[in-house]
């Protein structure tokens, strides 16, 4: 169990721990923890790759962990809590959802059908990615603050697009892995 992994396993444990803490109506600490695995997700990385730490176990649980807080803190922050007072809209969640099911469908499907296990993200998917953080972490701030920010329309919309064109981006992808290991 390399330092890298525990740092993955920690950001897998502090999902549910955030999760409780948004509906309890803590946002202030599941902001705080919503940090905290944020950043456990840039030192897993960083340590992996600069001391040599990377593991097949930790190429598996990294993205879940990744996916697991991204998902669990869209649904968790789109639900109806009298704690919050903005919302993630249910179709943004729905859409990211959909995004990533398609998307491991399509990998899995991949990975019978071809061998093919690599599957790197793509910038489009890293920028949808950061959108969702920073959508996540917009609504979390907003409902810590006395006022309300006036842009969440504007990256709700970003957010979807990103989501939405990396979607149709990996799709093309598996197309072309298909097609290349079909002749």
């Amino acid at each position: 169990m390399t330092s890298a992994n525990q740092l993955t396993l920690l950001r897998i444990l502090s999902v549910p721990v955030f999760l409780a803490l948004v509906v309890s109506g803590a946002v202030g600490t599941a902001l705080l923890v919503f940090l905290l695995a944020g950043t456990t997700d840039l030192l897993d990385g960083l340590i992996a790759r600069k001391f040599g730490q990377g593991t097949s176990l930790g190429r598996l649980l990294d993205p879940l962990a990744d996916k697991l807080l991204m998902v669990g803190a869209l649904v968790v922050l789109s639900l109806e809590n009298p704690a919050l007072e903005v919302q993630i809209p249910q179709w943004l969640t729905l859409s990211v959802v959909a995004r990533d099911l398609l998307l491991g469908i399509g990998a899995l499907s991949i990975y019978v059908f071809t061998g093919n296990k690599a599957f790197p993200p793509s910038i489009l998917g890293k920028l949808s990615t950061l959108a969702q953080f920073t959508t996540i972490l917009a609504v979390l701030v907003d409902n810590l603050v006395p006022w309300r920010m006036p842009f969440h329309s504007s990256l709700f919309g970003l957010t979807a697009l990103l989501t939405v064109g990396s979607g149709f981006q990996y799709l093309v992808r598996s197309v072309r892995i298909f097609a290349c290991n079909r002749g």
